[in-house]
């Protein structure tokens, strides 16, 4: 998948809700809302490693059910970092800062993509460095244009 690939290949957001429309335009609210759900998983995934509660059955179906919650997730991150420069408030921004900003959407998405493909091959270890890769990206982006 790369960003600006045909719309055949590409999500095309959350699946639709009685009574609304199959595609709602993207915006900051759809975004943090992702980007909390994907921080909430990944918590909760962490959290298996060191809760002793759980038989070894349980905790293989937690992982699968986190897992299969994860990859939506990430898609839902990689639905919104589509089209996160797009929106309104980047319209004000300067040159300059448009094409910086740009930049780290397009990070944001490769980096989702990468966290929904390692989920998607339950590797641990991989996915666990390519959250962090996704968060040192939310974090620099964050802290340029939080204020947007």
């Amino acid at each position: 998948i790369r960003r600006g690939a045909a719309p055949a290949a590409r999500r095309i957001g959350p699946p639709a809700k009685p009574g609304l429309p199959a595609y709602v335009e993207p915006n900051v609210q759809l975004h943090a809302i992702h980007s909390a759900r994907l921080r909430d998983v990944m918590a909760r995934m962490n959290a298996l490693v060191s809760d002793g509660t759980y038989t070894p059955l349980m905790l293989d179906s937690l992982r699968t059910e986190y897992m299969h919650e994860l990859i939506d997730a990430a898609g839902d991150v990689v639905y919104t970092a589509e089209t996160l420069d797009q929106q309104e408030f980047s319209k004000k921004m300067s040159a300059e800062d448009r094409v910086a900003f740009a930049g780290l959407a397009d990070q944001l998405y490769y980096d989702a993509v990468n966290v929904e493909r390692e989920a998607r091959s339950t590797n641990f270890m991989e996915l666990e460095s390519a959250y962090k890769k996704l968060e040192g990206t939310c974090k620099a982006c964050h802290a340029l244009f939080r204020d947007w």
